[in-house]
């Protein structure tokens, strides 16, 4: 009878021991910014990949439209159908979540008028804008007229029958 021998979490030191030395750092667009010590792992699922990081992973940067669970000490903190930017380096996980599809829908649902900062910079801009449709309105009217101009030249020199060179020789 083979007896086998689990180490418990809690004991440091001895072989399969989570030594904790990881932390997170989770930027969200609405509830700011959350610090977690003590990481033990970090999963961050896509459709298109799983990703499960653990202590002295290799620097990692990358894209993630799913789900990411942070295990550590205190917990498991688990953010599912987030979009966002992760980057890992030198056992220091830091991610910023943006609003995922669900949160998007709510997000739209309840937008606020939008407030305008600078309204002398959005009056100026306006300005430009419609100087130049002005000017390539004109530059639209110049090269229809000068088609016209064209189209009439070449109108009035099919009404006249061309020279031979006798009768140009004998002007």
């Amino acid at each position: 009878m083979a007896v086998e021998k689990t180490v418990s979490p809690d004991k440091a030191g001895g072989a399969g021991a989570l030594t904790g030395r990881m932390s997170a750092h989770v930027l969200h667009y609405r509830d700011g910014l959350t610090d977690v010590r003590n990481v033990h792992s970090i999963r961050v699922s896509d459709p298109q990949y799983s990703l499960l990081i653990m202590d002295d992973y290799a620097p990692v940067i990358g894209m993630v439209h799913g789900s990411v669970s942070i295990l550590s000490d205190s917990g498991e903190l688990v953010m599912e159908d987030v979009a966002g930017f992760y980057r890992l380096l030198k056992n220091e996980f830091t991610i910023l979540v943006q609003p995922g599809a669900s949160e998007e829908r709510v997000a739209l649902g309840a937008a606020k008028p939008k407030t305008e900062i600078f309204p002398e910079r959005r009056a100026a801009e306006e300005a430009i804008d419609e100087e130049a449709a002005e000017q390539a309105a004109e530059r639209e009217a110049a090269a229809a007229e000068e088609a016209v101009d064209e189209e009439a030249a070449e109108q009035a020199a099919g009404d006249q029958p061309e020279k031979s060179d006798e009768e140009i020789s004998l002007e």
